[in-house]
């Protein structure tokens, strides 16, 4: 086992919304999301990641990145990226692009996806650059303490999984 990250800070406010309670209405802080900075990068091209705000989204299947980002990548590396699959990654969605990219954790942690991670036409994210999917944290232990507002992530096989980039 290798521990990724320990008890590390990662929840972030994101703002307010106007709720009504018994006829009062109030704004109360929206839930907190958890949020890690770290790097996308294409593969065996670690040293060219650009930075991204990722979300911890265990419900979504696959993960997810901004395609403004991957244009970054692209342009720091100096051409474009070759498509590496196209997938249906929600019911009724559209085929969408799929690269070889890897998230990277703080401390150079890379890991991929098998299906590539997803940059779908016409989204537009608004609170995060990428959305880690199960298909990355499936790879790994990650626990969530609400109450200190940390994650401790684990890499149980970390022989076959992840990789120092």
């Amino acid at each position: 086992m290798k521990t990724i990250l320990k008890d590390h800070a990662c929840y972030v406010d994101v703002g307010t919304v106007e709720t009504e309670i018994a006829g009062e209405t109030k704004n109360l802080p929206k839930p907190r999301l958890v949020m890690l900075a770290g790097k996308v990068a294409y593969r065996n091209f670690s040293s060219a990641g650009i930075p991204v705000q990722a979300l911890l989204d265990t419900g979504n299947d696959v993960t997810i990145l901004k395609p403004q980002k991957l244009r970054e990548i692209e342009k720091s590396l100096g051409f474009r990226l070759p498509l590496q699959a196209k997938i249906r990654y929600y019911e009724n969605a559209e085929l969408q692009p799929t690269f070889d990219l890897a998230f990277i954790f703080p401390g150079d942690h890379a890991y991929f996806s098998t299906f590539g991670i997803v940059t779908p036409r016409g989204w537009n994210f608004d609170v995060a650059d990428m959305w880690l999917g199960q298909d990355l944290l499936n790879q790994l232990q990650v626990t969530y303490d609400g109450v200190n507002r940390t994650v401790t992530v684990v890499d149980p096989n970390p022989m076959s999984s992840g990789t120092s980039a």
